[in-house]
């Protein structure tokens, strides 16, 4: 599930704050509903209202995903951007948070993996941006929010947030409490209700924002991994000093 968020016009400091606004609105919205369903109705009424057709023109917004996989090198994006352009798009969605990583320079979070040692220097977002740019193209960027990692090897870089904060995992009812990573196989979502996670991913989007001349930011992985899940040790207490009952309780007898 994808949501977009678009501002109008070029950056600017309002623009910026309005998009950390929208940002903020999105998160605090996304914890207070329990359906995934309600959250897709919700945000599409949201989308549905923005004033899009002042920013873009009646009908003329013509967008393109842009997987990171087509980041690695100034060829590819070249590439990725003269298609595009002979294709009649005029905004790319542009995918630069994977899994818990970055294709643009952070000092908060590591470099994705596939770019390799001899692409180190290589910044790919910014790049993108300055040659959309020059086709008259708007670039906005796609993160992957609450995933964190999808694959049975661990990541390489002991900075991973995968390595640094497990309390974070967002977890099933009936986790392996010895080993929780292997507790959803191969797939590991941040946990939405745990404050530090919502600064941490505020603080990711923000750098981007803050950094990059961006035309607007695209939102997905904004979901829990299933219907049983949230059952992480820090909100499990939360909710036991809150209603003075284990949810584990709840969760077996329902």
């Amino acid at each position: 599930m994808e949501h977009l968020a678009k501002y109008k016009g070029k950056k600017s400091g309002c623009a910026a704050t309005n998009i950390k606004s929208y940002i903020v609105m999105v998160l605090r919205m996304f914890l207070q509903l329990k359906k995934s369903y309600l959250l897709s109705i919700t945000i599409l009424f949201i989308l549905i209202n923005l004033p899009l057709s002042s920013a873009y023109g009646e009908d003329n917004f013509r967008g393109l995903w842009v997987t990171r996989s087509s980041l690695l090198s100034k060829k590819s994006i070249d590439e990725v951007i003269r298609t595009a352009r002979q294709d009649g798009f005029n905004n790319l969605l542009v995918q630069v948070r994977g899994r818990g990583d970055a294709f643009y320079n952070s000092s908060i979070v590591p470099a994705a993996e596939q770019l390799k040692d001899e692409l180190k220097g290589f910044d790919p977002l910014r790049y993108f941006i300055s040659e959309a740019h020059k086709k008259n193209m708007k670039v906005h960027c796609w993160f992957n929010v609450f995933m964190l990692w999808s694959s049975p090897d661990k990541p390489k870089n002991p900075n991973h947030l995968y390595h640094k904060r497990p309390d974070w995992f967002c977890l099933p009812y009936n986790y392996n409490t010895s080993n929780p990573s292997q507790s959803n196989a191969d797939i590991i979502f941040l946990s939405p209700g745990i404050t530090g996670v919502q600064v941490h991913l505020l603080k990711v989007i923000n750098e981007v924002v803050d950094h990059y001349n961006i035309d607007g930011i695209h939102l997905d992985y904004i979901r829990y991994p299933g219907e049983c899940f949230g059952y992480n040790d820090v909100l499990k207490k939360k909710f036991e000093r809150k209603y003075n009952v284990d949810p584990l309780e709840l969760a077996v007898n329902s």
